[in-house]
């Protein structure tokens, strides 16, 4: 039994009782049960608070249901426009730069997120949160900033010389970005196909490049008035031993009561209208993406109607047997899709999936990666669909005892093992909230346990893993009556992506069109004769407006720099330098962390010319092909099962600096405890030492090649941040060739080829 700690102010909570102006909801208990933190509503405006007692720097993330109502984008423009446009978002720009603090913002399709955290004590954080809450609800940002920022003409210059009309605006070029992507294009189709194309859920939040054209400053301004006012808002807050929750609850307060004033309509998942799916169950749809090789691969996805409605056990364990039937190269669907020993249908595919989405309804969908080009068919897709639809039936009639059966278990097993490990990191961790890359996992999870019964819940799941635990603990088939519940015996709407060359041909067309129809618009309303003067009249006002947006940020009050600027990126660290033999050891120490992580860091200075193509893909050669020790060969499907039951993780990467000219192979592993780092480490030197490149092993050494390919070609399909900062290093150092072939995906795509020919026999050095 767990005794709570003496005089907890956590622990002053009653559900529903007031507490300094909130009514507290929900009582958060970390791993070990002990009180980490509250849910609480503010009882004058509604806004939701969710307090986090974390030892790291005060950080906040702050959230507004956003959910879209047309395909305009206004979501994504709000995030947009809000920080850092108009006087307000300019002032609330410059208290975080002067406040040494950091931020980030994204748009889901529910809600628009904007996190942040602070380094310069606790009274900076009330600062940058006053600061935003003024910027997100009092915004002042004007037409111009608006067109600038979301889609506009402006003039740029011709191969020729010669001045030219180009469309512009960040927001319009980002998902005229996204829409070439079949990703993109696929979850679109999935949206429409699953809830409807009018449906909330279905729209895009970012916003369609049709869509974005057809969005006035009127629309933006609208949307932001029905939505952002602070009972539609909410914040969880991470904040150390050293802000109490009174006085957090009271600082929080005191900020909201004045702005209290402001009010409006709360839309619950609730209220949503009821998905009206717009094909039938068996149904296919294809769907084209804009890309120059009609030969290139694409996705396909199936997918299951919104119509479940299961409680938090029942999600977590629909998702850990979707992850156990789909989710990797040791799972049903990817023996039989996948792997080329025992595949049953040969499409290409480099990897399967499957999902439980957590909006109305939890939505299924089951997806296949990268099928070549002659499968994206209406009979390829069908053929999928028979093999899924047969794999998930074979399951379904496992007898009790089946061996099969058991070792379906196993695999749910281990990721339930997992499950509970990650859930135990990430509340030792801090959220990183204000960083790149930080996604909406706090946000989700805390939603999740909104869900569940009770004033005192689980942030690691407690009761939810222990249902899971006994139900995998008879000898029976569990999925015998489960996947007729879940609905996954029934036929599924397949949607595949298809590349199409005439697609890309018609979207240039219609942008030189628009371009077209503006140019003489300008003409008439410039009464010019030729081309080249209307663009000179136009790029003189554009150039004015320009002017005139730059007078207007340079002319910006700008707030005091901090009292307390920090000396370093934490002051609070505790660390030490001392050394293993002749190698420098650096340790950190954090007291509210049980786990650990070990990593080595092995220079590549030395490594010969000759063999320099092999770095490509060696570290997915060490961590992905098994392992051979002691006579014993461990599969590759063997050790990830082994590895989610027994680690935290394991990871193998380069780590470089094309600026020094470092570059380094980094094997690291982490675990929970003690006794998990001592496992983790024995495997660290297991993949150093033991991976499994015998000939026997070939075809796993092939498989692996062929997928790292496709994900290297599919390297400029996705975000362009990911990918547009690598051939300009590439450039920089091409004086470097270790460096290219380790770091540079377009090189590391011609040596991938180059280790396919040899392992296909053009060489057979590489396989002895």
């Amino acid at each position: 039994m767990t005794i709570d700690p003496p005089g907890d102010p956590l622990l002053s909570l009653t559900e529903g009782r007031s507490f300094h102006g909130f009514r507290p909801t929900a009582l958060y208990r970390e791993g070990a049960d002990r009180p980490m933190g509250a849910r609480l509503v503010h009882e004058r405006t509604g806004f939701t608070l969710d307090y986090l007692r974390i030892e790291s720097a005060p950080q906040g993330f702050i959230w507004v249901g956003t959910y879209p109502t047309s395909d305009k984008g206004e979501p994504h423009t709000q995030e947009h426009l809000l920080l850092g446009k108009g006087a307000k978002g300019r002032w609330g720009a410059s208290v975080e730069v002067m406040s040494l603090a950091a931020s980030e913002a994204f748009t889901a399709q529910y809600r628009t997120c904007y996190h942040f955290h602070t380094v310069a004590g606790a009274e900076v954080f009330w600062n940058v949160f006053d600061a935003k809450l003024d910027a997100l609800l009092e915004p002042d940002y004007t037409d111009e900033e608006v067109r600038r920022e979301v889609r506009n003409f402006g003039v740029s210059s011709a191969p020729d010389g010669s001045l030219r009309l180009e469309e512009k605006g960040t927001v319009y070029q980002e998902m005229v970005r996204t829409y070439e992507s079949p990703w993109s294009i696929l979850f679109r189709a999935w949206g429409q196909v699953i809830y409807g194309v009018d449906h909330p859920l279905a729209y895009d939040a970012g916003g369609t490049p049709e869509g974005i054209l057809a969005m006035t400053p009127d629309d933006i301004r609208g949307f932001h008035r029905e939505h952002y006012h602070i009972a539609n808002m909410g914040m969880i807050g991470a904040f150390p031993a050293s802000m109490p929750l009174d006085r957090v609850l009271d600082r929080t307060a005191a900020l909201l009561d004045g702005r209290a004033g402001r009010t409006g309509v709360v839309v619950p998942e609730a209220d949503l209208p009821v998905p009206a799916p717009t094909r039938v169950p068996g149904a296919v749809a294809i769907v084209a993406f804009p890309y120059s090789d009609a030969t290139a691969a694409g996705p396909v996805m199936l997918a299951w109607p919104a119509t479940l409605a299961l409680d938090n056990a029942g999600r977590l364990e629909l998702s850990l047997f979707l992850s156990a039937f789909a989710g990797d190269e040791s799972t049903n669907l990817a023996k039989r899709l996948v792997e080329s020993t025992t595949r049953t249908l040969d499409v290409g595919a480099t990897e399967t999936w499957g999902r439980v989405g957590r909006d109305q309804g939890l939505p299924i969908y089951i997806g296949l990666s990268d099928v070549r080009a002659e499968h994206l068919t209406e009979t390829g897709a069908r053929a999928i669909s028979a093999e899924v639809m047969a794999e998930l039936a074979r399951v379904a009639a496992f007898a009790d005892g089946d061996p099969e059966l058991a070792a379906l278990k196993q695999r749910v097993r281990s990721r339930l093992v997992d499950l509970r490990r990650r859930l135990s990191k990430f509340l030792d961790s801090p959220p990183g909230f204000g960083f790149r890359g930080t996604t909406d996992g706090w946000m989700i999870h805390l939603d999740d346990l909104a869900r569940a019964p009770g004033f005192s819940r689980s942030l690691t799941m407690r009761p939810e893993i222990a249902a899971i635990e006994a139900s995998l603990a008879g000898e029976g088939n569990p999925w015998r009556g489960r996947l007729a519940t879940w609905g996954l015996l029934t036929p599924p709407v397949a949607i595949a992506a298809r590349p199409s060359p005439a697609l890309l041909a018609r979207l240039e067309a219609e942008r030189a069109a628009r371009s077209a129809v503006e140019l003489a618009r300008l003409g008439a309303q410039y009464g010019t004769s030729t081309t080249a003067d209307t663009l000179a009249r136009y790029q003189a006002d554009y150039d004015a407006a320009s002017r005139a947006l730059e007078a207007a940020e340079a002319g910006a009050a700008m707030p005091p720099f901090t009292d307390a600027p920090p000396m370093t990126l934490d002051d609070e660290l505790r660390w030490q330098v001392a050394s293993v033999g002749p190698v420098p050891v650096v340790t950190s120490t954090f007291d509210n962390m049980t786990g650990a992580t070990v990593g080595l860091a092995f220079r590549l200075d030395g490594v010969p010319l000759e063999l320099a193509p092999y770095l490509a893909l060696l570290p997915a050669l060490l961590r992905e092909t098994g392992i051979f020790e002691d006579g014993v060969a461990i599969a590759n499907d063997a050790m990830s099962e082994r590895l989610r039951a027994e680690i935290l993780a394991l990871s193998i990467h380069f780590r470089s600096n094309p600026r020094s000219r470092r570059l380094e192979l980094v094997i690291e592993g982490a675990g929970n405890d003690v006794a998990e780092t001592r496992l983790a480490l024995d495997w660290m030197r297991r993949v150093m030492l033991a991976p499994d490149w015998r000939l026997v092993n070939v075809t796993r050494l092939r498989d692996l090649v062929d997928q790292s390919i496709q994900s290297l070609r599919n390297r400029m399909t996705g975000a362009e941040e990911d990918w547009v900062g690598d051939p300009p290093r590439a450039w920089w150092r091409q004086d470097d060739p270790l460096l290219l072939h380790a770091t540079s995906f377009l090189t590391r795509a011609f040596d991938a080829h180059r280790l396919r020919w040899q392992l296909l026999g053009g060489d057979e050095a590489a396989v002895s």
